[in-house]
């Protein structure tokens, strides 16, 4: 009866190990936040994925409705890829798609970064987000990850 105590225990233990090591090896999850705190972003390689897919996903925090003009990408300074996003709006807590691809594979050390322009009030804005690469420890498969901000996991 004791050693059918002891087995459950060690047995979700042994789970929950096997989970992390699994999760530490997977690639990096990249996150940042822009300076005035309106714009979170992600670029981030769907957890357990069959094929290697990488998206990337900016979320706006701003209280106003805005226009979206584009996103781009750069890596140590060097543009990889712009996306052009003209009329699309975005509310409090909407988030958009700028990058999907199978092929992105980044070391811990690159230097990421986005620019954003939106315009708001006939006014065009611009931000920069640093994006740095964070560990998983816990990965969950893309059918269970829900489309939430960068910073909530």
């Amino acid at each position: 009866m004791k050693k059918k105590r002891l087995f459950i225990p060690l047995a979700i233990l042994l789970a929950l190990g096997c989970w992390v090591l699994i999760s530490i090896t997977l690639p990096p999850k990249w996150v940042g936040m822009s300076e005035t705190e309106l714009w979170v972003a992600d670029f981030n390689h769907e957890s357990l994925a069959q094929k290697a897919n990488w998206v990337g996903q900016v979320y706006w925090h701003g209280h106003l409705n805005v226009s979206l003009i584009g996103v781009e990408l750069y890596r140590h300074g060097k543009l990889l890829s712009e996306t052009r996003k003209k009329n699309t709006y975005l509310g409090h807590n909407d988030a958009i798609d700028y990058k999907h691809t199978t092929d992105a594979v980044f070391d811990r050390d690159d230097q990421l970064e986005l620019i954003i322009k939106w315009e708001a009030n006939n006014h065009v804005y611009e931000e920069s987000i640093p994006l740095q690469s964070r560990k998983r420890f816990f990965a969950l498969p893309s059918f269970l990850n829900p489309k939430t901000s960068a910073y909530s996991m």
